[in-house]
């Protein structure tokens, strides 16, 4: 986990996030996609954050998906209830 002005950063989900987001970041011709979960609720403060912290290399960085802690406990909810009607 990283922690960066008192706000926290990470890969896994962690009892208090606020937000989750799904970066991408463009290396040597290759686009990664990863999730981050973080207690920051401003989306541009995270593209800083991934931008300082991104290895040599890393072309640029974007996110595309933002969304709230329980805007993702809804979303899981209803892909859940949707699987068990299968």
């Amino acid at each position: 986990m990283l922690e960066v002005n008192g706000l926290k950063y990470s890969r896994e989900q962690f009892a208090d996030y606020k937000n989750r987001a799904i970066a991408v970041l463009e290396k040597d011709k290759e686009y990664h996609r990863l999730d981050v979960y973080t207690t920051d609720t401003n989306r541009f403060n995270l593209i800083e954050v991934l931008k300082a912290s991104a290895k040599k290399g890393v072309r640029f960085v974007r996110l595309d998906h933002w969304c709230t802690k329980e805007q993702d406990d809804r979303d899981a909810e209803l892909i859940s209830d949707w699987l068990s009607e299968a």
